[in-house]
């Protein structure tokens, strides 16, 4: 095997990008609970009455709960971003993520079938995107064996520069 490395990427953690997934995530978890409360008051007079005697306990269970759950998802994010590495040779793509549960992808260059370049609503917002191989095994099942670069910074770039190197490898 080469041990040329070409690029070294490793993906860009936005704490605002995060932010505003996690609120919007969030957000529609709230959506049916309230509905669902008024629509109880609605129906049964009884919580009608007892509702309002309820709503301060009901938001503070809701703010423990959103703190819990930023908390938990923020450093789960941070230390799977800090943790993964997507390293490119001349000959092979690897792909290393995780913290608590490590995978390690090797894929060779000439496995690859295509690649595309991703970006989402929040990625452009914050100029990132995601590179994905597809390779035969891709293709043929619904199994993750392909390599996905997410939230690479200056991915336009990376892109061409990985596109020029796969086209070398076809000549």
């Amino acid at each position: 095997m080469n041990e040329e490395k070409l690029i070294t990427l490793k993906p860009m953690f936005n704490l605002k990008k995060f932010f505003l997934a996690w609120g919007f995530a969030n957000f529609m978890i709230w959506i049916p609970i309230i509905l669902i409360l008024g629509f109880m008051a609605i129906v049964d007079p009884s919580i009608r009455v007892s509702l309002p005697l309820m709503l301060p306990y009901i938001l503070i269970i809701a703010i423990i709960f959103a703190i819990i759950n930023l908390t938990i998802a923020f450093i789960n994010e941070k230390f799977n971003y800090k943790f993964t590495e997507y390293i490119v040779y001349s000959d092979r793509i690897e792909f290393q993520e995780g913290f608590i549960n490590t995978k390690f992808t090797t894929l060779s260059i000439k496995n690859i079938k295509e690649f595309h370049l991703e970006k989402t609503f929040l990625q452009r917002m914050f100029d990132l995107g995601t590179i994905r191989f597809i390779t035969a095994a891709n293709v043929a099942s619904s199994s993750q064996a392909g390599i996905i670069f997410r939230d690479i910074n200056n991915v336009n770039q990376i892109y061409n520069l990985i596109k020029n190197l796969l086209e070398k490898k076809e000549i």
